[in-house]
Parts: C-alpha cells; structure tokens; sequence
C-alpha cells in the first residue's frame, strides 16, 4: 500500500429537494431537502481499502454513486488521481470512468436478464472502444477465469446462476476495464452466509492481483474487519469517526462507534460485556437536530453537543473523531 493520496474527497453534498404537491401542472416549489450526505471529507491512499459503515439510510450508498458520478453532487470536490472529477464533461469524464467502477449491492437487480453472461462482461469494452471483437472475447474469458467462472457460461444468461455466481459476473464487469478504484456498496449484504467468504476472499484476491484500491460500504463489520485497512463511520450523512482498522474496533472513540461494535454478537455466552444500548430513533435527514445530530441518542451528550457542530479532530496516529468529548484535540484536514 502506497503513501500516496489517490482519492481525496473534499466536503462532498448531496441534498434531495422535497418539492411541494403531486401534480405537475405548474413549476413545484422547493420545501426542504434531505441531506443524504453532508459535507464528507476522507482521502483514500494507493492499494488501500476503506470500509464505510453504519446504521441503514445513513449515506453511505449515496456517498459512493456520488463520488463515481452516478449521481450529481450538490457540492464538495472529488480529486482522483490528481483530477477533480465533478468538473469533467463530456468525453473526458467517459475517459476518467475507466479508472473507476462500481460493484452493486443486489446482483439480481444490476444484471440485465436479456443479455448472455460473455455480452454484459463484454458491455464496458464496447462502450468504450477498447479492443477488436476477438480480442474482446479473448478478455471476456481471461476475466471470467480470474473470477472463478468457467468459460462456457459465456453464452448462458445472469438467471441462470446463483446470487454468487451472479456477483462474480459483476466483479468480472467491474474489473473488465482494468479500473484502479472500486466502489464496492455492500457486494455480500445479499448473498448466502456461506458464500460470503468466498465473494470477500475474492475481492481481496482481485486487489492483490490488479493493484486496486477499494472504497468497501458495508454494515456488518466483521466483513469491514476482514477485508479493510481503515474504517470511517457516518452517521446522518457526515463521518463522525476515521482510523486505521485495529485503532477502530480496539480502541474506539466516538459514543456512536461504541454503539456500533456493542451491537455485534457475541459468540462466547461465558464471556462479560458492558452492553451499550441506545434510546429513540435515527433523527430523519429531512430534519436533523440542532449541533451533533447523535445527541439525542448519546448517552454522554452535554451542552455542546445540542447547539454546535462537532468538527473532524485529529486523535492522533491518523485516527480522526468529530465528537465534543474531545475539543481540546487540533482540527486538522484530513
């Protein structure tokens, strides 16, 4: 894993106007908006693999279709190899998304039921004019191979297959174009348990093998464990808590954090633990609370934490907490 910053993302936004009334006679005023993700901030560095947690409706899945540009961006900035990715247009963005592919959650729902397994592999080349047809067949089958699927399936269609053999077609679809970023949102959250181990041995397979960097969204965290080298946690559209994978799930610092890895079963039943329960509901994005939106939960909220927005803070050893339990750290930039 290199040192160098290969995506850095910077106030990143995404807010959905809520427009008033159904019917569509006359321009709809804007009401509200939601904030699915709200001024995120993380840097990725070369070879790494982030995972991206928390509670469902959180941000995560918007926080990865917007920085691949599947969705516009209300603001904030995107630098992918030294490029800023929501100012390109037209055919230089076509070019940049070669760098860059996503793995889908649902693989039943991202494969189209019309086209044979060897065309949908096969899609990404043509659209973007690589290779000739034999030699685009000839990568077809190499990638099928490196996923673990045999070559005569080039002619069968996605239904006919298994939900993990449907997932290694889509990572054989992401990885056709020999991308450097992976934006993989939940790839096992839809698969048996017992083939989960063998989609996440095989992304980890494919990082070593083609030097790819991944961004991994995720909510169960013994997978992030498993496969990440840095965990960030959002809550309600912002990263409360960023480190390095050990610091996260040994020491970590955010009350939210707490919550999470208390919630995680526990296979010992000899085994003691302080259980960290919390109260009420995740506050709606379309109205957030005032100040630290997880205060109304938080066991340990205080006067701060009603009425001011708690900053990103620097821990040290590259672990970061937005949390007013710890003010007196210095605000740096990630």
């Amino acid at each position: 894993m290199s040192d160098e910053i290969f995506l850095r993302v910077r106030n990143l936004k995404k807010h959905f106007p809520v427009r008033e009334g159904f019917l569509r006679l006359r321009p709809r005023r804007t009401r509200s908006s939601v904030k699915a993700v709200d001024d995120v901030t993380f840097s990725i560095a070369e070879g790494e693999t982030l995972g991206l947690v928390g509670e469902s409706g959180c941000g995560k899945s918007t926080t990865g279709k917007v920085l691949l540009r599947l969705l516009p961006a209300t603001s904030g900035s995107v630098f992918f190899r030294g490029s800023e990715l929501l100012s390109l247009k037209g055919e230089e963005l076509r070019k940049a998304r070669q760098g860059f592919q996503m793995i889908f959650q649902d693989p039943y729902a991202s494969l189209d039921p019309r086209m044979t397994v060897g065309r949908i592999v096969e899609e990404p080349l043509r659209a973007h004019g690589v290779k000739s047809a034999p030699e685009r067949l000839e990568r077809v089958a190499e990638m099928l191979e490196a996923v673990g699927l045999d070559t005569s399936y080039l002619r069968r269609y996605a239904f006919e297959f298994s939900g993990g053999q449907r997932q290694r077609i889509g990572i054989a679809r992401a990885l056709i174009l020999r991308p450097s970023l992976i934006v993989a949102d939940e790839p096992v959250s839809a698969l048996d348990v017992s083939v989960q181990a063998q989609v996440i041995n095989l992304l980890m397979e494919m990082r070593s093998r083609f030097k790819l960097t991944y961004l991994f969204i995720a909510h169960d965290l013994s997978v992030v464990r498993h496969i990440s080298d840095r965990v960030a946690v959002m809550y309600l559209g912002r990263i409360v808590e960023i480190g390095k994978k050990d610091d996260f799930f040994e020491r970590p610092l955010h009350p939210y954090t707490h919550a999470l890895l208390a919630s995680v079963p526990e296979p010992d039943p000899l085994r003691e633990r302080t259980r960290f329960i919390l109260s009420g509901d995740v506050p709606s994005p379309l109205n957030p609370p005032e100040g630290c939106a997880f205060h109304p939960r938080c066991p340990r909220a205080a006067e701060p934490c009603s009425n001011r927005l708690p900053e990103l803070r620097d821990m040290g050893g590259g672990h970061w907490v937005a949390c007013h339990l710890y003010e007196t750290a210095q605000t740096k930039i990630i």
